[in-house]
């Protein structure tokens, strides 16, 4: 196994509670709604300094109902650069825009899954893309276009909106688009079968994507995780392992998590109340992945008869060892799903396209 070299990022998922419901949340925590001690996030970020943490991504649920959320964001931005990810409704326009006035070090993701009405309230809810749209038009016309990203989740309902979406951050000189890979938890779980795109049609968007990300634009950078991924990958000589750069969570409940998607105290690495020292971690965070790695290179039986299987990486989430872990079952139909879609990718790289 290669040394594990952490990410210079940690996520605080300060609060599983949030104002939406959404098709596709990932959020499986089925406990009461929980807040993460503000003094406690910022007692424990000053000692990642050893591990050269400063950044922080600060998200839920939704980040911003936290009664104690300026305070958290203040203390990181002292340390380091902060993103935080919102809906961009549970705030008025005005509150986002002070916000961002009075904190230099902070970016703000705002989720924008559709460009039109009907789509985007099939997905968050009725009444709440004016909101959405509201708030981001508002902290564009106050000049903040560079400290906002959009982030859209692609899915069934939404993948005809992708180049709008696009246009218009372009348009507006928003500083950033994304675009999650819709994982198979939670909600997204349970909803599969109905938001999962047709296969033709998210390979033809990644297709699309990869075109986008050769193209010299400084205004609006474009960011699809399982594009970048294989992009690192390639560059690297198809040496880069993202498992080697595991990124650190906090959940709502103090839990430290070896990876920003894994969830529940079966994967906990230790917690942030009882912890005196970084060193407490960090032998149980490399036993942890050293486990994981060997799951991911042990494949799985479509992977026998898989015409790219000596050039696969074999790593995405539904097949990691914290999903198997967090859940009695895991979703067979996206793992087949995902699977396609590498060995589709991976063979244009094998083939030079």
């Amino acid at each position: 196994m290669k040394p594990l070299k952490l990410s210079d990022r940690i996520y605080y998922e300060v609060t599983n509670g949030c104002n939406l419901n959404c098709i596709h949340c990932c959020n499986v925590s089925d406990e009461k709604r929980t807040f993460l001690d503000a003094d406690e996030i910022l007692k424990f970020h000053s000692k990642l300094y050893k591990l050269g943490i400063k950044d922080s991504v600060v998200t839920g649920g939704e980040p911003t109902l936290h009664k104690d959320f300026e305070k958290i964001i203040e203390g990181l931005c002292k340390v380091g650069k902060v993103v935080v990810t919102s809906n961009g409704i549970a705030w008025s326009s005005e509150k986002y825009i002070d916000f961002l006035k009075r904190n230099n070090n902070v970016f703000l993701q705002i989720s924008l899954d559709g460009f039109s009405e009907k789509t985007y309230d099939n997905i968050r809810g009725i009444g709440n893309f004016r909101k959405a749209m509201h708030t981001i038009q508002d902290i564009v016309e106050e000049g903040y276009a560079k400290k906002i990203g959009l982030s859209m989740t692609i899915m069934n309902q939404n993948i005809t909106d992708v180049k709008e979406v696009i246009e218009f951050a372009r348009k507006n000189k928003i500083r950033t688009v994304h675009f999650p890979t819709l994982i198979a938890t939670g909600n997204g779980n349970d909803n599969w079968n109905k938001i999962a795109p047709p296969l033709n049609k998210q390979i033809e968007i990644e297709e699309y994507f990869l075109g986008e990300l050769l193209k010299d634009n400084k205004d609006t950078y474009i960011s699809v995780n399982r594009i970048n991924q294989l992009l690192a990958w390639i560059r690297s000589g198809y040496n880069y392992d993202y498992c080697c750069t595991p990124t650190l969570k906090v959940d709502p409940f103090g839990n430290i998590l070896p990876c920003a998607i894994a969830s529940g105290k079966v994967n906990s690495i230790g917690s942030i109340f009882n912890m005196n020292s970084i060193d407490d971690f960090m032998d149980i965070l490399v036993q942890n992945w050293e486990l994981a790695l060997i799951n991911h290179k042990s494949g799985i039986e479509q992977c026998k008869s898989c015409t790219e299987k000596d050039i696969c990486p074999k790593h995405f989430c539904e097949r990691c060892l914290f999903m198997k872990r967090s859940f009695k079952t895991v979703n067979e139909e996206s793992i087949k799903y995902k699977c396609e879609i590498y060995k589709h990718h991976l063979k244009n790289i094998r083939e030079g396209k």
